[in-house]
């Protein structure tokens, strides 16, 4: 049920940030999986660091092949799916970062957390770091560095057109349940204890 998502930020100078995730397009449930955070100018060319891309994805899911995944790119690097495609024969679709706004896509991250639809690995421990640090600064400006992996999420979202009013929506319907409605499981749960058949209960299936 998962779409699977490869999003790079790539960088030649400061660091080549990735991020592989998984999506349910049915539950809205996103997985943060594993990241990639590349300093050393010595391993960001793409003969270098592709390989590693490749194998990452691999691992993760090994029952789709790479071209299944949803692999996405900084557009402002269109050097790198150049080199991805005569290289290596694989696409990388832009981000169209230009078509949403930064600080919308930052609510939209916040509030994933919030109403706890997603779920973090314990491999993503630079995105850990760079959301501890990431704070406005004196005069309330976004910070402009080490936000690759941030930026990878924001990509992600639109690159799934993730929609958040749905995930709010599920979550009312669920508070809506726990109140007062039961299921048919209970009921019939219940209506075994009391006629005192349970020498005769059949299992329930989930």
């Amino acid at each position: 049920k998962l779409d699977w998502y490869c999003i790079t930020d790539p960088g030649s100078t400061t660091c080549f940030a990735v991020l592989f995730a998984a999506i349910n397009p049915y539950t809205k449930q996103v997985y943060l999986l594993d990241e990639i955070y590349e300093t050393s100018q010595d391993h960001t060319s793409v003969r270098q660091i592709y390989p590693k891309i490749k194998e990452k994805m691999k691992q993760l899911n090994p029952y789709i092949e790479v071209d299944d995944w949803y692999k996405v790119y900084d557009e402002a690097a269109a050097w790198f799916t150049t080199e991805v495609m005569g290289q290596f024969g694989d696409y990388f679709m832009p981000t169209a970062k230009h078509l949403h706004k930064k600080e919308h896509g930052l609510s939209l991250c916040k509030d994933q957390m919030i109403y706890e639809s997603i779920t973090f690995t314990d491999r993503m421990q630079k995105l850990k770091w760079e959301i501890q640090q990431y704070v406005r600064t004196d005069k309330g400006d976004i910070p402009k560095k080490n936000d690759h992996l941030i930026d990878c999420w924001r990509y992600l979202n639109a690159a799934a057109n993730y929609d958040m009013n749905e995930v709010i929506e599920k979550k009312i319907r669920k508070k809506d349940n726990d109140r007062g409605m039961r299921t048919m499981k209970q009921d019939y749960e219940d209506f075994v204890t009391e006629k005192d058949w349970t020498s005769k209960l059949i299992p329930w299936e989930d």
